[in-house]
């Protein structure tokens, strides 16, 4: 099958959950043999086309640096480029990977869309309580009234939907009024390239990473996003009797100041290690350490990092987000949003059972894998090119 790949990032420019799916989705689709153009932006300002690992084409399309012009003329050059493309290069299918996306089409000639969709940027200023200043100030951001506004255009344009989650499948039907037989619930995988393989000892891996040899909550994300509330984590570290020895590794880019701030307010400063931005490998030791990944998030399209987090035997205390009202089964604890008072207890209950053994392996069931989330998506790919063939008629 021949299929375009549109993305707004792309490796070696990944940052965030949108990026990660690009990486594992296309080389899987190119692993079973799939013919796969992927079209991205290029900020640089030239357009080159290269091939990766995977063999993948990778069209890297110049666009102006500043976003506003930049974001539709490369919406409408990479829809434009494909319905005129011959040969190799004329797809099949385009897969889209983003609901906010500005093209005119020909829908009846051109090939079959499907855009997946990760979380909606319509809900991220409700979820956040953004304010209407603050939302026209983020013009370029997620909780800015244009992100919103292309998102709303763009659910209108594919033929099929994947949805990373059920929470993202109800999203596009409330928001969108998209038919539910048009949308599939394909969750993402775990990527183990960096994962170690075989039986680990934590006390070595903690030695190994500077980490202290006590109990260890971990939090994943961007510190500064406030989606992800960080803040509603170190209050409830302070709620935990210190007597438990446990302690905060906070892993992820952004912004320090304010929790730092609130962690010497609350007098747990000496409890939370802010690791910033660390590599995968590394990431895997510290899951693989961890005892508990703490989630505090208030919007999640999906949350691979609860995925990688079970994938190391690592426990979880969410908030009900994304997959997580999914994976029910294999969350230690599932608590209210903003409620530390909660988030307290089912951490100093956790603390009070059993925790991981002192020799640890990554597992990735099948379930949690990207080669089960490729061959879905394949599906959904022949049901939208059935689509097509019935509209023709």
């Amino acid at each position: 099958m021949r299929i375009a790949f549109i993305t707004f990032e792309y490796p070696p420019r990944l940052w965030g959950g949108a990026g990660v799916y690009a990486k594992n989705i296309v080389s899987n689709l190119a692993e079973l043999g799939h013919g796969v153009n992927v079209y991205v932006p290029n900020p640089k300002g030239t357009t080159v086309v290269e091939r990766d690992e995977a063999g993948v084409e990778v069209h890297r399309m110049g666009t102006s640096v500043d976003w506003l012009p930049a974001f539709p003329a490369f919406c409408l050059n990479v829809t434009r480029r494909l319905e005129k493309a011959e040969g190799r290069e004329r797809p099949e299918v385009v897969h889209i990977n983003s609901m906010s996306f500005f093209a005119f089409r020909d829908r009846s000639k051109g090939p079959a869309y499907v855009s997946t969709g990760h979380h909606m940027s319509a809900e991220t200023a409700r979820k956040v309580d953004v304010g209407t200043v603050d939302r026209l100030m983020d013009y370029r951001g997620e909780s800015g009234y244009l992100s919103s506004m292309m998102e709303r255009y763009g659910a209108r344009f594919p033929d099929r939907y994947i949805a990373v989650s059920h929470e993202t499948r109800r999203s596009l039907q409330s928001l969108y009024h998209v038919p539910e037989q048009r949308i599939d619930v394909i969750w993402n995988g775990v990527d183990i390239e960096a994962a170690p393989t075989g039986m680990q000892d934590r006390e070595e891996i903690k030695a190994r990473l500077g980490l202290p040899s006590c109990p260890i909550l971990l939090f994943v994300g961007r510190v500064d996003d406030p989606r992800k509330d960080l803040l509603t984590i170190v209050r409830a570290l302070a709620l935990v009797p210190r007597s438990l020895g446990v302690c905060l590794a906070v892993v992820g880019k952004g912004n320090t100041t304010k929790a730092e701030t609130l962690a010497k307010q609350l007098g747990v400063r000496d409890r939370v290690l802010f690791r910033g931005y660390v590599g995968p490998e590394e990431l895997w030791g510290t899951y693989l350490a961890a005892d508990a990944h703490i989630c505090a998030s208030r919007q999640e399209g999906f949350g691979i990092t609860i995925l990688e987090a079970l994938s190391a035997g690592c426990k979880v205390i969410s908030t009900e987000v994304g997959v997580v009202p999914e994976l029910k089964g294999r969350i230690e604890a599932v608590v209210p949003m903003a409620s530390p008072e909660s988030m307290a207890r089912a951490i100093t209950d956790m603390l009070g059972h059993p925790g991981k053994s002192c020799i640890v392996e990554v597992k990735v069931p099948y379930e949690f894998s990207w080669a089960r989330s490729a061959k879905q998506t394949l599906a959904v790919y022949e049901k939208a090119l059935e689509d097509k063939r019935s509209s023709r008629k």
